[in-house]
């Protein structure tokens, strides 16, 4: 499950999405937005950072922007997700942020996600303006009601732990676990338990899928041996890289479909730009 960095991009004018999800499931990402994700039926297990938020019916959670997250719906759950641009809301949380995720207020999120789709799929000149003006209404809602905290500067654990990732991203043939628990500045002992809180998935599993990610990417790209690609992309002999190619992706490498979706996520889906990843899992389903 590779965390990744999702950007996201609007429409013109635009500073906000809503969409309404059935068995919503997405892997480990972050993005510059913030977020919103309320439980209209069934509930959800919400993993910002190292912690797990458990929402049910009714209930809601703000994911501040860079915060690294993931979302597991119940079997049958409907969630609707609100995602907005930081900038336009900087007045707002620019030096604060909320002091726990859970909303406890009363906020009308369904009447909301009504308005706001209205506008999303309205040509009048004006309808983005509206949109924007809801979201920045109900941030400033929500931020008069829930406790708020001075924002600090971002020295934490999730700031380092995005910082990690994309420091195994440039450098992932040679990372070993010693090198991330140093990166980290923890034990080693400590870092595997973090990590597993932090994406869902043990280091060592972590570090494999990056790799034979890459690998697929010089495949597709062709010029290289599949030896060659082995030893590219950080493993020490072609029985091992086999082993691990098959166990991850269920093929071996040279059996590989030519339209193999990685982890089975989503194709990009902003255009225009080759790094953007749906982290919405194929089980999912927008309504």
């Amino acid at each position: 499950m590779q965390a990744k960095h999702e950007h996201r991009e609007y429409a013109a004018n635009l500073q906000v999405w809503a969409g309404r999800y059935k068995n919503l499931t997405n892997l480990p990402h972050w993005h510059s937005d913030h977020e919103i994700v309320y439980a209209e039926n069934g509930g959800a297990a919400i993993h910002i950072g190292d912690r797990l938020y458990r929402i049910k019916q009714g209930q809601a959670v703000f994911i501040h922007s860079k915060s690294v997250h993931y979302i597991q719906g119940d079997e049958g759950s409907i969630l609707l997700m609100f995602i907005f641009a930081q900038k336009p809301l900087q007045r707002i949380t620019e030096n604060f942020r909320l002091a726990a995720p859970l909303l406890g207020g009363e906020y009308d999120f369904r009447e909301l996600f009504r308005l706001i789709s209205g506008d999303l799929h309205s040509p009048a000149r004006l309808a983005p303006i509206s949109a924007n003006n809801r979201i920045e209404r109900l941030v400033l809602d929500i931020f008069m009601s829930e406790q708020t905290c001075r924002t600090q500067s971002e020295t934490g654990s999730d700031d380092a732990f995005r910082r990690l990732l994309d420091d195994i991203d440039k450098n992932y043939p040679n990372y070993t676990l010693a090198a991330a628990a140093d990166f980290m500045a923890v034990s080693q002992s400590h870092f595997s338990k973090l990590f597993k809180h932090m994406a869902d998935t043990t280091f060592t599993k972590y570090l494999n899928m990056v790799r034979v990610e890459k690998a697929i990417e010089l495949m597709h790209d062709g010029g290289k041996t599949i030896t060659e690609v082995a030893i590219c992309c950080g493993f020490g002999s072609i029985r091992n890289f086999n082993r691990v190619f098959r166990d991850i992706t269920g093929y071996a490498p040279r059996c590989l479909p030519e339209d193999y979706n990685p982890f089975s996520v989503h194709p990009t889906y902003t255009a225009g730009n080759t790094e953007a990843f749906d982290p919405t899992e194929n089980t999912s389903e927008l309504l």
